[in-house]
């Protein structure tokens, strides 16, 4: 079964126009900021770069604690 396209109101709609202009995507029926000074989450507007960043910090991290531990149990 599709999904059902969600309702939204003409000030919605202004609303998403305005920060897709800006770079956001929003996923579908999430909800746009109904302000123009409070942007939308950053994971918002560019999430693969979002993921790929907490990928990149998950990996750097255990690395350093697995260096840690090497470096420990050799005595350096």
């Amino acid at each position: 079964m599709k999904p059902q396209a969600t309702r939204c109101t003409q000030k919605e709609l202004a609303y998403f126009a305005h920060w897709e202009a800006r770079g956001y995507t929003f996923k579908r029926g999430e909800k746009p900021p109904t302000s123009t000074l409070t942007p939308p989450s950053l994971a918002t507007r560019r999430p693969i770069l979002d993921a790929a960043l907490g990928a990149a910090v998950l990996v750097f991290g255990i690395g350093g604690m697995l260096a840690m531990w090497i470096e420990a149990g050799a005595g350096l």
